[in-house]
């Protein structure tokens, strides 16, 4: 996957939000034509804009595992799954003392959930962790599964592990 492909998925809210709800949607249908695999792209392959942007949400899912995938993964195969919505808050990129937790979970009981994913370095965890412990009782870190022994070196027995599938989400 190149950079340009990168780019062109993290495009910024404001940029994204124009070219999406725009009545003439061919200039960004044909911009992800440019930066995705052309070969992939048939005839009969995506053509409105949601298949399009679901055809690049594979492609990432693919090559290249981004912590953005792996929040997407956590809300739909996890939370939405145990938690009722109505009395439940994320909280995104939160700051607790010299560390940013990905994504805290309050309903009564505040989860942090630490993303590890394949292009970080689990050096950084342990301090992490105590940050996080600092203020918060639950503490889970989510990384792929084959990233599972390599991870729990860096983890204490009462942190909870989350593991990524290619079909879902487990516990271990």
């Amino acid at each position: 996957m190149t950079r340009k492909t990168i780019n062109i998925i993290k495009a910024n809210d404001y940029t994204f939000n124009k070219l999406s709800t725009s009545n003439n949607q061919s200039a960004y249908i044909r911009r992800i034509k440019k930066y995705t695999r052309r070969e992939q792209m048939t005839t009969d392959q995506p053509k409105r804009l949601g298949d399009l942007i679901a055809h690049s949400y594979q492609i990432l899912e693919q090559n290249y595992l981004h912590t953005y995938l792996y929040k997407n993964k956590l809300f739909n195969d996890y939370i939405l799954m145990h938690y009722a919505l109505d009395d439940t808050a994320l909280l995104n990129e939160f700051r607790v003392s010299d560390s940013i937790v990905d994504v805290v979970l309050v309903n009564g009981t505040n989860k942090v959930f630490e993303i590890k994913t394949e292009l970080d370095s689990p050096e950084r965890l342990k301090p992490q962790l105590d940050d996080y412990y600092k203020a918060f009782t639950e503490v889970y870190v989510f990384t792929h599964t084959t990233l599972a022994d390599n991870t729990l070196v860096y983890c204490p027995p009462y942190v909870g592990l989350l593991l990524l599938i290619p079909t879902n989400i487990i516990i271990g």
